[in-house]
């Protein structure tokens, strides 16, 4: 199989181009930057780049042309959300044209909005109630529409916050930043909600599964984390892995207020605000339909994660 992946220089492009690459797939590297995708590729002669636009419906198209599927998973900034839906059909129309025969879209969570049940399954309405939940909303839509059984099949794979090497996006990150130099984490309020994180490289080989079972598209799967963990344990973890006290752990949790005062000028902050309630009320994925398409699906304990991602910093930091 040649699998393009569309936003590769992200956190799932790595671990997937790992997991292509060890099952003997073919891979193309798609993103703007074409320095972080030849450093991503590493002369790997079974891997190739393609710099695009993907707003660019000739670019679009030569990306997705002559793959077998693209993985998408295309990273937006937070005050850019609202390009979601039109990218996705860009890329959609690109590969109906290019004649693809699989499209795979890493999702999230927010269209679901407030959890109206204790666990979130795929039958969860989808009433999101945050403009980044409305085009990411839109974004699944499109994608779950556009299945074919005759052309192009489609699904989706939808996660929770993430943690891993080499993961720089995310709500974790200053949690890892402090317990490495023993700063003060700067995290979102409040700190002891039990929260749903997954570790980045247990993505990659649910990724590779599904594209490999044709018959699994027409519909859209969760993949849940390890279980359930507040910030401050994960903090307390990252300290520890970090050889720290984790009773040393200091975090500075930003209330939703202070958000919006920091917001008045700051673009990125005035966009936190209206996420801060995925930690003030849990969100927690129901996973069971993914585990009864695909029996062994592994989770990365979160202590073996976080010592993972520790040490990986701390390899990087000795280079």
């Amino acid at each position: 199989m040649y699998v393009a992946i569309f936003g590769a220089a992200g956190a799932v492009g790595a671990p997937t181009l790992a997991e292509l690459r060890r099952r003997n797939h073919r891979v193309r590297l798609v993103g703007r930057s074409t320095d972080a995708l030849v450093r991503l590729a590493a002369g790997d002669p079974g891997v190739d780049v393609v710099s695009a636009d993907l707003s660019d419906r000739a670019a679009a198209r030569r990306a997705a042309a002559g793959v077998d599927a693209i993985v998408y998973a295309v990273g937006i900034d937070y005050h850019k959300s609202a390009l979601y839906p039109g990218l996705m059909r860009v890329t959609l129309e690109a590969a109906r044209a290019e004649a693809v025969r699989e499209l795979l879209l890493i999702g999230t969570v927010y269209p679901y909005g407030f959890a109206q049940t204790p666990r979130v399954a795929e039958t969860h309405p989808r009433t999101p109630h945050t403009r980044k939940g409305g085009y990411r909303n839109e974004q699944l839509q499109l994608v779950l529409d556009a299945h074919d059984p005759e052309g192009l099949l489609t699904t989706a794979l939808i996660l929770p916050d993430f943690y891993g090497p080499g993961v720089e996006k995310s709500y974790a990150k200053a949690l890892f930043d402090g317990a490495m130099d023993g700063s003060v984490a700067t995290v979102v309020a409040p700190v002891d909600t039990p929260h749903e994180f997954i570790y980045i490289p247990d993505v990659a080989p649910v990724i590779v599964d599904l594209l490999e079972r044709p018959a699994a598209f027409g519909t859209h799967y969760h993949l849940g984390g390890a279980g359930t963990i507040s910030q401050r344990e994960l903090g307390r973890l990252a300290y520890a892995a970090a050889g720290r006290d984790p009773k040393t752990l200091k975090l500075f949790p930003v209330p939703k207020w202070m958000f919006q005062l920091m917001g008045v000028g700051n673009a990125f902050m005035r966009e936190i605000v209206e996420m801060t309630y995925l930690f003030e009320k849990p969100l927690i994925l129901d996973d069971a339909k993914l585990h009864a398409a695909l029996p062994h699906v592994h989770k990365t304990s979160f202590e073996d994660g976080v010592r993972a991602t520790i040490a990986a910093r701390q390899a990087l930091s000795h280079v």
